[in-house]
């Protein structure tokens, strides 16, 4: 009961690629490409090349912070170390906020494609 448990650190590169590739090909690539098409036409495809390059620079500032907060919690850390507690509590929340909203709209999108490929 005295000795704290501890998460190892194994999230190698192919883990990496992975995990990011299967969240940037998901159902919401799926889902959002015919109501992008129809907001911004031909431009469309500038819009996905221009939030893949985004992502990138977002994960190469998380892979040089991960090393400089070798603790569990990764953005949280991030923020708290570097713009005090209230901004790193307002992010952990608002970020899992975000995933419950990101994690509904995800399953209406599955149950509407199920729904289409058995007929209704």
């Amino acid at each position: 009961m005295g000795k704290e448990a501890k998460l190892r650190r194994e999230l190698g590169i192919v883990e990496a690629i992975a995990l990011c590739a299967g969240i940037a090909v998901g159902t919401g690539v799926v889902k959002l490409h015919g109501p992008a098409g129809a907001l911004i036409g031909p431009y469309e495809v500038l819009a996905w090349i221009m939030a893949g390059a985004l992502a990138t620079l977002v994960y190469l500032c998380f892979a040089e912070l991960g090393p400089k907060y070798p603790k569990s919690g990764g953005m949280y850390y991030f923020f708290k170390d570097t713009l005090g507690e209230l901004a790193g509590f307002t992010f952990a929340w608002s970020y899992w906020m975000a995933e419950a909203i990101a994690l509904g709209a995800l399953s209406l999108a599955t149950a509407e494609s199920l729904l289409l490929a058995v007929g209704y």
